[in-house]
């Protein structure tokens, strides 16, 4: 996933937030009155193998559109700015839309007529050029999570593992736990990389305390690999796993995922090559996030990653307190600028899509 570059914005610059009584309803950037109408945003591709034609979207009738297509080498995402009044309920032919522009992109990416970056540079200006739903900006960039129920591990989206400090008693939380987060290690351009430890914290624990290794085998080096999230899936009517894929092909990874789709209990027994799948332990935590900075700190907000849920990764829960000088600073065109709010509820409830900057 491409990096958002921080540095100073143009003077005058910012985001505006509209509210209801819903919430956040629309995020509108700068200059976004200029493009009432459908938005087209075009990329050309420099270079590699011609992608073959294929297009896709969703019809919201005389309302709402959002359709995409690749030709050659050319990638184009019509946005209809009406996209901002679902008050969070996103249509669910909407998000299917959504993801099969990332099930194509990423097919392009596995055949080489894309580049990791291309795909994640449509994704963010496709997001930011346009007033819509929060959620929905943050659905383009990362992909309609909820509906596929895993995502990939990659730019601003970290992993947190949470585990007992006594690993011979796996549920005594109340005894000492372990608290570790990890970082995508981009490795080639291409994707693929590895996990990098960001931070190791140990609560609960009354003395300092051997610190045990994690109980899952983390890919942290050997040959790079695509990573994917599946945070929910169901082996039973009250019980569910979650998983960590590895794989060193895209080809692979729509692989595992299709296998994992039809069968979710065939993690711990997937013999495909170039695949492992990591099944994490019943009282252990394995979880996305995130990635924001609150008052200079690095923090993974816990999905769907709102402000008010950065704050709570920081260990702040009067969150009322902070909101009257709370100050949100979102990425814009490499830039980072500030998203202005008609009041502080609106602003704690606005989800993130990685980069932003909290202070107050």
């Amino acid at each position: 996933m491409a990096a958002v570059l921080a540095g100073c914005a143009p003077s005058g610059l910012h985001y505006t937030l509209t509210a209801n009584a819903y919430g956040p309803n629309a995020l509108q950037p700068p200059r976004a009155a200029a493009h009432a109408k459908p938005r087209r945003l075009h990329l050309r591709l420099q270079g590699g193998a011609a992608c073959r034609a294929l297009h896709g979207g969703y019809d919201g009738g005389a309302l709402f559109g959002f359709a995409w297509r690749l030709r050659n080498r050319d990638v184009g995402v019509m946005v209809d700015s009406r996209l901002s009044h679902f008050h969070g309920n996103l249509p669910v032919p909407l998000l299917h839309g959504i993801q099969s522009l990332h099930n194509t992109l990423e097919s392009a990416v596995g055949a080489g007529c894309l580049s990791p970056e291309a795909s994640q540079t449509l994704l963010r200006r496709t997001a930011a050029d346009v007033a819509l739903d929060p959620g929905l900006a943050q659905r383009i960039v990362f992909g309609a999570y909820g509906t596929q129920q895993y995502i990939d591990i990659a730019g601003a989206v970290e992993l947190d593992l949470t585990y007992a400090l006594h690993q011979n008693q796996p549920r005594r939380y109340d005894r000492g736990y372990v608290a570790r987060r990890y970082r995508f290690r981009s490795h080639d351009g291409l994707g693929r990389g590895w996990l990098q430890l960001r931070s190791t914290r140990v609560q609960n624990a009354p003395v300092p305390h051997h610190i045990p290794p994690a109980p899952i085998p983390l890919p942290l080096a050997g040959p790079p690999v695509y990573l994917r999230l599946f945070f929910y899936l169901r082996i039973a009517p009250n019980a569910h796993d979650v998983a960590l894929v590895a794989a060193r092909t895209h080809a692979a990874l729509a692989q595992a995922t299709t296998i994992l789709h039809h069968n979710p209990r065939s993690c711990a027994s997937m013999r495909v090559p170039g695949i492992r799948c990591l099944v994490t332990p019943a009282d252990d935590t394995l979880e996305a996030g995130i990635a924001v900075t609150v008052q200079g700190v690095a923090v993974a907000a816990p999905l769907p990653g709102s402000v008010r849920q950065a704050l709570n990764a920081a260990g702040l829960y009067d969150t009322n307190t902070l909101a009257r000088t709370l100050r949100v600073l979102r990425p814009y065109q490499g830039h980072l600028i500030p998203v202005h709010a008609p009041n502080p509820d609106a602003l704690l409830d606005l989800v993130l899509s990685g980069g932003e900057r909290i202070s107050w």
